[in-house]
């Protein structure tokens, strides 16, 4: 057959919404590439393109669609006694150019810059959860009660995912090319965990109660200047986020080569953080304390695949960004021993928690730019 055309159907119930959602992927030969992992053999299609419907009646999607679309005008279409409406349009665009091309141009996409990306902020890419949970315990975000609304964060555990409607939500469950960015029902990430949908947005207390194993809480985030408006950046900090954001649209969105870009990003943000901390460079430091991530880094170092220069950049980055705040299971346990003996010698100067995104995004950016070449697994 010339042209294979898969229609894969969701349709998934949630007992307080009479909407279902359904899926459709319409894949053929001039759209379908094969994608060998280089690194994995992984073997997957990289299909286009994933068009979402409502399916109730008209009123009902109209009703849902009008949350996140206020001025839009839903297309609805009706079989007989079933009708569907088309969600796709009334999505941001940004939502609807990734939808287009569903599995991401590279492995890096996950979850965290997935909801940074529909927030406003392209950061490309996010290794942990440390930095979301640093953005929602600032100002600019304020936990919701009850049920989210359009625009908010959900944080479920440690997933994020971006709220389209109280009902609805963007999201990418996990990292690597073969997981698709998708629009799911909110209640679906738990129903796929195998958790209990009533332990979402509940207080701490009514969680115990429950026994829930996993909980989520909506935020409401004011983030577009959040990273800018940080005064530990500077100016030449924030035009760094502006072209480190172009970055990872062109390098995640595009699927353009950015790996000399990140590079002289990753530089010029350390010398940001290092200034900021006001600390020196790791070969200017106390010989003991040196030492100490010296030994650490040589036991976690391949010397077949690791060169002498990029060792001492690795431990500059070591060094540097384990002043007191750091999430420790960022790094490995030799270079976490030497993390824990440094502070308990008092090296480290104390910084407040609204100064940690400069040293933050440094860590951050140098992590994108080994990973991209291939000397570091997300």
């Amino acid at each position: 057959m010339r042209f294979l055309i898969l229609l894969t159907f969701l349709l998934t119930t949630v007992s307080a919404w009479a909407l279902t959602i359904e899926s459709r992927y319409e894949l053929s030969p001039e759209n379908c590439t094969e994608v060998v992992d280089e690194n994995t053999e992984r073997r997957y299609n990289r299909c286009g393109a994933a068009t979402y419907f409502l399916v109730g009646t008209c009123e009902e999607a109209a009703t849902e669609i009008k949350k996140l679309d206020p001025t839009g005008t839903p297309s609805c279409e009706c079989d007989n006694s079933n009708c569907k409406t088309a969600l796709n349009p009334h999505l941001m665009q940004k939502m609807q150019d990734l939808l287009k091309s569903p599995h991401p141009h590279s492995d890096l996409p996950n979850c965290y810059n997935t909801l940074l990306h529909s927030l406003g902020i392209n950061l490309g890419y996010m290794e942990s959860s440390y930095d979301i949970e640093i953005l929602l315990s600032t100002p600019y975000c304020q936990r919701r009660e009850g049920r989210p609304q359009t625009g908010d964060v959900i944080w479920a555990d440690g997933h994020g995912y971006y709220a389209l409607t109280d009902q609805l939500a963007f999201n990418k469950s996990n990292p690597g090319q073969e997981i698709p960015y998708e629009v799911i029902t909110i209640d679906d990430y738990f129903v796929q965990q195998g958790q209990d949908v009533s332990c979402q947005f509940i207080s701490a207390e009514e969680a115990k109660k429950k026994n829930c194993e996993t909980t989520s809480s909506a935020y409401t985030c004011n983030v577009p200047d959040y990273l800018k408006t940080n005064s530990a950046l500077g100016t030449e900090g924030k035009k760094l986020i502006d072209k480190l954001e172009e970055c990872g649209y062109k390098n995640l969105v595009l699927g353009q080569d950015i790996e000399e870009d990140i590079l002289e990003l990753s530089d010029s943000f350390l010398a940001i953080a290092r200034n900021t901390l006001q600390m020196p460079k790791i070969e200017d430091v106390d010989p003991a304390i040196r030492k100490l991530f010296v030994d650490a880094y040589q036991e976690t170092l391949d010397q077949e695949s690791q060169g002498a220069s990029q060792s001492e950049d690795i431990l500059e980055v070591y060094y540097l960004f384990a002043a007191p705040g750091m999430d420790l299971h960022l790094f490995e346990e030799p270079i976490q021993r030497a993390i824990l003996e440094a502070r308990s010698r008092g090296f480290y100067p104390k910084l407040p928690a609204e100064e940690r995104i400069a040293w933050s995004m440094a860590f951050l950016t140098h992590k994108y730019y080994r990973v991209l070449t291939g000397n570091e697994d997300f």
